[in-house]
């Protein structure tokens, strides 16, 4: 399917997928050299070389608010996974501060339902259960559920994030209405293994261990 210019790849990854093509005429030299920084940094990121991938990320966050704008979908792109390079290295006033940044821009720009918002919340919620933050997690987590449900009910990702809202709900002492929902969505996603991108497998592990927990 044709994706508009400017506009984030459907059905990419922004953890994992480079940034989209700008359209034609508008700085197609600019795009290749911070696609390729992106696509480095991620990379760094994804193998734990944290020190290498914050230089890479940040020039391309900087490179892109200067020529796309602060609120340009490249820019966010990248502000988002600079927000989760600082997350997975436990700086959480970065990462919530960045969060939050890009998640302001994402309702203004996309809205309050789309997929992209939906992953910043979540994003957002996960960092509040790592703090142990549960009240602020679930609020979160039950957030990006309904946005993404509504846009994509039954995918991975939206049968994912119950388990956290459960799972934040479990940890809140609310176990007896945590149970149930967290065992169905458990699951849901496990009859759906097959189909998850390999990318994506790790999260049956959390699963187990969340099932195991009731």
């Amino acid at each position: 399917m044709h994706t508009p210019p400017g506009q984030i790849r459907a059905g990419g990854s922004p953890l994992c997928g480079g940034l989209s093509r700008p359209a034609p005429g508008s700085g197609e030299e600019h795009w290749q050299t911070q696609n390729t920084r992106f696509n480095i940094g991620v990379s760094y990121r994804a193998q734990g070389r944290y020190a290498e991938a914050r230089p890479l990320l940040t020039q391309a966050v900087q490179a892109l608010v200067r020529a796309e704008g602060a609120e340009h979908p490249l820019t966010l792109q990248a502000m988002y996974n600079l927000a989760e390079l600082d997350r997975q290295q436990r700086r959480f006033a970065e990462a919530e501060s960045l969060f939050h940044r890009v998640l302001q821009a994402r309702r203004r720009v996309l809205g309050g339902d789309n997929p992209y918002t939906a992953q910043v919340l979540a994003s957002l919620g996960e960092l509040k259960l790592e703090q142990r933050a549960y009240a602020d997690a679930e609020k979160l987590l039950r957030e990006a559920v309904q946005a993404r449900e509504k846009k994509k009910p039954g995918h991975v990702g939206a049968l994912a994030r119950p388990s956290h809202a459960r799972a934040a709900l479990a940890r809140l002492g609310r176990r007896s209405e945590a149970a149930p929902m967290l065992v169905s969505a458990c699951e849901a996603l496990l009859q759906k293994k097959d189909s998850i991108p390999a990318e994506r497998l790790p999260i049956l592990e959390d699963v187990r261990n969340w099932k195991s927990q009731f």
